[in-house]
């Protein structure tokens, strides 16, 4: 069944486009235009696989928001689809989805391979997210005692086992010390951790310790660092598979001497029979074993022990042979039935004594129950076939060298890759498969594995047929009796392609823009000259015609300054408004007074569009031809004042426009006003949203207030 995509886009033109490339590719898609509906929709129909959504969609909720709030609730994959390519916009997509962003701009080709990327990409997390949660049921579930730790022993997982055990429960201990939970450690132990976290493997086939309650714990014990990717210790795992447990005993017989009293507390089980079947003696370890509430007990139970305690009756008949011909036996395994019934393996340690004249003889030696041991070494057989069944249905490709340099195994995956078949590939060698690299440079890669473990590169391999194709692999040593290095590829020739492919779109487009800057600047620049030539045109007219056109010039000149201002800026799309109402005052002062006026800038440094600058720039010019003309005198030094700052009373701004000189006129009305300059300002306050007020006296005081909105958009 094909997968469902949500596109989310608020123009529905792009929304169409986008739904009709993408469904030429086998995909359904459904489209929103908003970003609560695209929350709602994910939330409806879990059909929806993967949502292509755009930042910019108009009121309400953005993309960003939008995106964060369905990954709130559910595992999707989010590609960002936007006309945005500034490096904030990227870093702020990237800390919400990992899964893509494609520029509006990149096509076809480039949307499909970043969808089926990140499919790719969400299934692989879903693999390994359940990879994570068998290695947690693994760990919880195993019946012996394991415990993982980090660098600084702090607790990450723990066996059930490990948890009874210890009489700990585990969320007690998680992201607890190891040394806070059990502050009595021995300095022995401590060790141990030490040397583990500096990446030795330490073990003790039979060790023991002593709980609280007096009893004695035999038990074999292994600490191994594990690894993170980059090859640096994560911390340690402790295993402890527990052999036997000798509890203490109400009237030890201590009283026959030092031997007797080794023989019942001994940790190993102790036996005397006859070569004729008959149990003679045995210790309390050797009892426990048996399930017998007490050796006399075991004594008296198997009375027959060729048919009473073996599985395998020939395996008591093997060992007899064995005694006979070479006096003893050492590492005899055997399987024997319990009391209760219950099976148990015992490694058998014997010798044969006190032979008689008829070939009969005793039997003495010691038992130790190893079944827990055959019982993980079967475990561990089941879990080697079920790695063994991962890695050749693995879709990467999986091999093993020999220390030669010759391949011992190989999955059906790299099989698929390269196009030989099995009984063709297994006994290559690197150099039959690698394309680029010398057999000296192999060499010397292999050394390097060999002293830090493993390394991750990519190559060029040879298939069968001749053609080459890229590959990243990981290699690793795996230090067994014989020396294996494990290998998994990944065939990367297509994603090297699309990404080299995205380079050279990324490349065009960034000679584009800076094509496209170059035209916009000289665009600028010739407006700004063809507004020249129009002033100096008005200013021919005024000289020629006598006619005072100065009105109409500032105008000019005010809307040149702006694109004057725009040339010179970095970024072409603002200007800074305190250094335009300078050049602008100034020019306007300059050409009108005849005489020095002194202005007053207050205007906060804030960067302004053409769109917002232009106007304010005409509001400006009016009100100082005006107070050229009307307010200033040569008995009073002029004084022209121009602020803008954000309103403490509401939220927005504040500009304010001042002269020194005398009252407005009282008859003037700002809401029915007859002078065309007034009736500009007028309008261009309208136009900017603002509001417009003048103070009268002492001295005219234009205030206008502009929304935040307005400024800012």
């Amino acid at each position: 069944m094909s997968k469902k995509i949500l596109i989310v886009e608020d123009e529905a033109l792009i929304a169409m486009a986008t739904a009709g490339a993408i469904a030429k590719h086998d995909y359904k898609t459904q489209t929103v235009f908003n970003g609560e509906a695209a929350v709602a929709a994910v939330d409806e129909d879990p059909e929806i696989s993967l949502v292509l959504m755009d930042i910019d969609l108009g009121r309400g909720m953005d993309g960003t928001q939008a995106a964060e709030q369905i990954l709130e609730n559910h595992e999707i994959p989010v590609i960002f689809l936007t006309s945005h390519s500034e490096k904030e916009m990227v870093e702020k997509v990237r800390g919400i989805t990992r899964y893509g962003y494609v520029l509006k701009s990149s096509g076809e080709f480039v949307l499909m391979e970043a969808i089926h990327m990140a499919f790719e990409l969400f299934e692989s997390r879903r693999i390994v997210k359940e990879r994570e949660e068998l290695f947690r049921y693994i760990i919880e579930h195993n019946p012996n005692d394991i415990a993982v730790f980090d660098t600084e022993l702090r607790y990450l997982y723990g066996s059930r086992r490990y948890l009874q055990d210890f009489n700990v429960n585990l969320d007690s201990i998680i992201g607890k010390s190891h040394y806070e939970v059990f502050p009595d450690i021995p300095p022995k132990w401590r060790e141990v951790h030490r040397r583990a976290l500096q990446g030795e493997v330490l073990s003790n086939d039979y060790d023991y310790y002593e709980r609280k309650d007096g009893s004695i714990v035999y038990s074999r014990w292994e600490c191994r660092p594990w690894y993170n990717s980059d090859s640096s210790v994560g911390g340690i795992i402790i295993y402890s598979e527990e052999l036997n447990t000798v509890e203490p005993r109400e009237g030890s017989v201590t009283r026959e001497g030092p031997y007797r009293e080794l023989f019942e507390k001994a940790p190993v089980g102790i036996f005397l029979t006859s070569s004729s079947g008959e149990a003679l003696q045995v210790n309390w370890t050797m009892a426990d074993i048996l399930e017998a509430s007490s050796p006399r007990e075991a004594l008296s139970f198997f009375s027959d022990l060729e048919s009473g305690l073996y599985v395998r009756a020939e395996k008591r008949r093997e060992l007899l042979k064995v005694l006979e011909e070479s006096g003893r036996v050492d590492d005899f395994e055997l399987q024997v039935k319990t009391l209760k019934g219950n099976l148990r393996w015992l490694n058998i340690s014997a010798r044969a004594r006190d032979i008689q004249a008829d070939g009969s003889f005793l039997i003495d030696g010691s038992a130790q129950d190893i079944t827990r041991v055959k019982e993980a070494e079967k475990r561990l057989t089941r879990e080697r076939h079920y790695l063994s069944t991962i890695l050749h249905t693995s879709l990467d490709g999986f091999w093993v060298l020999d220390m030669e340099g010759r391949v011992v195994d190989v999955n059906e995956a790299y099989l698929a890759m390269s196009g030989y078949s099995r009984e063709e590939f297994l006994g290559m060698s690197i150099s039959d498969i690698d394309a680029d690299e010398a057999p000296e440079l192999t060499r010397e890669r292999i050394k390097r594995i060999l002293s830090v473990g493993s390394e991750h590169f990519q190559t060029n391999h040879r298939r069968r047929n001749g053609s080459v194709f890229t590959v990243d692999i990981s290699a690793s040593y795996i230090d067994s009796d014989d020396g294996r290095l494990v290998c998994f590829c990944r065939d990367v020739t297509e994603p090297l392609r699309a990404k080299n492919e995205m380079h050279n779109l990324n490349q065009e487009l960034q000679q584009t823009l800076k094509e496209r800057e170059f035209l916009v600047r000289e665009i600028i620049h010739r407006v700004k000259n063809n507004l020249q030539m129009i002033s100096s045109l008005v200013s021919l007219k005024e000289s020629s015609s006598g006619t005072n056109l100065s009105d109409i010039k500032g105008q000019i000149d005010a809307i040149r300054i702006v694109h004057e201002l725009l040339y010179q800026s970095s970024d072409l799309s603002s200007i800074s408004f305190n250094e335009y109402c300078s050049d602008l005052l100034g020019s306007i002062f300059d050409g009108f007074s005849g005489r020095e006026v002194k202005v007053l800038n207050t205007v906060d440094e804030i960067r302004l569009p053409a769109k917002m600058a232009i106007p304010l720039g005409l509001i400006v010019n009016e009100i100082a031809i005006n107070a050229v003309k009307y307010a200033f005198s040569d008995s009073v030094e002029a004084v022209f004042s121009i602020d803008l700052s954000p309103d403490g009373e509401e939220e927005g701004f504040l500009f304010s426009l001042e002269n020194n000189g005398p009252p407005f006129p009282e008859d003037i009305d700002l809401e029915n006003p007859e002078t065309l300059g007034l009736r500009l300002i007028s309008a261009l306050t309208d136009q900017i949203g603002g509001s417009l007020e003048l103070r009268k006296s002492p001295s005219p005081r234009f205030c206008i207030r502009i929304p935040r909105s307005s400024i800012t958009e």
